[in-house]
């Protein structure tokens, strides 16, 4: 996804979201927000914060998105750092305790939370003080998507030729399944699931452990199966 993001100063609005900072209203960057991916989140987190020191939280607010439509988002005038998070309108306790950029990089994101059709998108961009600025975010999922496109199974030279190896559970082992959001290790893997052997019990606690555990495909002979099976989790960044 990306996202453009332009503001000016001063503001030409007086209010802001529930969940945004009581700014002064000289004091206010307004900040105009284009989505251009068919396949969104309902709203975005937008976090602003100082770029010196420790990085205090300047301002954060929950912005719904619509197609086409725009959306603003409010700080304090100055050079910020603004990291934009999926989220969702219902979760409005999340991000209660942050007050710095490292809080919010200490924080986790975990497969419990995931849907592979809307995965969790995080981005962040250093905005320089000016009357006028122009930024790009580009949101990226934090999950790796692992398609297992063909298998085959030729065991010629062998005792057993012509055995067909029988396939009876798919699944990935040794799976991310926390990291960080942001900072220097985002998308990191803290934890993992099926460490060695499937771990069926860890697999379907998740609200979608297709994504790491599958009915096996049978049969594998010598002859190259198509399956374009998917699965999903956290691996390290590229």
């Amino acid at each position: 996804m990306a996202i453009t993001a332009f503001w000016q100063f001063p503001a030409f609005f007086s209010s802001c979201s529930p969940l945004s900072v009581d700014l002064p209203a000289q004091q206010r960057t307004q900040i105009y927000i284009q989505n251009r991916n068919k396949t969104s989140p309902e709203a975005v987190d937008l976090f602003f914060f100082d770029t010196s020191g420790v990085q205090v939280l300047d301002a954060w607010q929950r912005v719904a998105l619509q197609d086409g439509v725009p959306v603003y988002g409010l700080s304090r005038a100055g050079g910020k750092r603004l990291a934009v998070l999926s989220a969702s309108l219902k979760d409005t306790t999340r991000w209660l305790d942050i007050r710095s950029y490292a809080d919010l990089c200490k924080r986790t994101v975990t497969l419990q939370a995931e849907q592979p059709s809307a995965p969790f998108l995080a981005g962040e961009a250093l905005l320089e003080d000016g009357r006028t600025r122009v930024a790009n975010v580009a949101l990226r999922p934090l999950l790796t998507k692992i398609v297992l496109r063909s298998v085959a199974a030729d065991f010629s030279g062998r005792p057993y030729a012509g055995v067909p190896f029988r396939c009876r559970t798919l699944y990935l082992s040794y799976a991310g399944a926390e990291c960080h959001p942001l900072g220097a290790d985002a998308g990191k893997p803290l934890s993992w699931i099926s460490a060695g052997w499937a771990d069926s019990a860890a697999v379907k606690r998740l609200p979608h452990p297709e994504i790491l555990l599958q009915e096996g495909c049978g049969d594998i002979g010598p002859g190259r199966m198509a399956l374009g099976r998917a699965f999903y989790c956290y691996t390290c960044p590229q």
